[in-house]
């Protein structure tokens, strides 16, 4: 499996670092975070990066094919029931940092999760939902499968979200590392219109196969969509700022200033 790990590092570097277009856009996004996080070496930072994603992919392959390898402490798990205890249904809305798929490990705590995924891509998209499935989500296509999403809210579910990159979703500028950054919108529109809790939720790395699960206080249902996002976006602000080197933000960050 040794083996297997140095060839995923490899492929990764391969993809984002060798090419020089691609390089260059990885090291304007980090020295963005490293200019807000005290880390100005953003060259390093982002090769910390490419490694964690790497370690990222490798993970979740052992989680398909064994889950008992894996520990996670989780913090703040009672927020989790205090969402629930609204009957709206809660959105645990995360990011791409530290290991996102190592939540399926909620289910060890009888809690099953459901998972809102892009599989718009032909091959990418049944391997993610194949993956997804085979660790422990449900999933849900995000294009077509807004009426099972509402129905799951009202059912009193628990709907996960990643809501970091904007690339290709509909958006809006949010403040974000002394910058506005498009943020995607759907989660905060969906809590919105239903009124139902968004659940920050951020499962970190501490070492390998083992994570801090830090579960947030839930945001209140507001009618205003872009004040909900803006709390959310401060929390993971912090995070960001905390483990840099875990957050994976290769496509480009479209800034606008002012």
């Amino acid at each position: 499996m040794l083996l297997i790990k140095k060839i995923i590092k490899r492929v990764i570097f391969g993809i984002y670092w060798d090419n020089k277009k691609k390089r260059e856009i990885i090291l304007n996004n980090y020295k963005i975070i490293g200019n807000a996080s005290n880390h100005p070496d953003y060259e390093t930072l982002a090769k910390e990066a490419l490694v964690s994603y790497s370690d990222y992919i490798y993970e979740v392959l052992v989680l398909v094919l064994n889950k008992k390898s894996f520990n996670i402490n989780f913090f703040n798990l009672e927020r989790l029931d205090e969402a629930l205890s609204l009957k709206r249904g809660v959105i645990v809305n995360t990011a791409h940092i530290g290991n996102w798929d190592a939540g399926s490990l909620f289910e060890h705590r009888g809690i099953k999760l459901k998972v809102v995924a892009n599989l718009d891509f032909p091959f990418a998209g049944h391997l993610i939902k194949l993956i997804r499935s085979r660790i422990g989500f449900d999933v849900i296509p995000a294009k077509g499968g807004l009426r099972e999403i509402i129905s799951s809210l009202k059912k009193n579910q628990i709907l996960c979200m990643l809501s970091d990159i904007a690339s290709n979703h509909p958006s809006e500028y949010i403040n974000f590392l002394n910058h506005k950054i498009p943020f995607p919108k759907a989660a905060f529109q969906i809590a919105s219109s239903r009124q139902c809790p968004i659940l920050p939720v951020f499962i970190i790395r501490k070492q390998p196969f083992s994570f801090d699960c830090y579960i947030e206080e839930y945001i209140k249902p507001k009618k205003d969509y872009k004040a909900t996002m803006q709390e959310w976006v401060n929390y993971f602000e912090k995070y960001v700022k905390t483990y840099p080197q875990q957050w994976y933000i290769f496509l480009p960050m479209e800034i606008k200033n002012g």
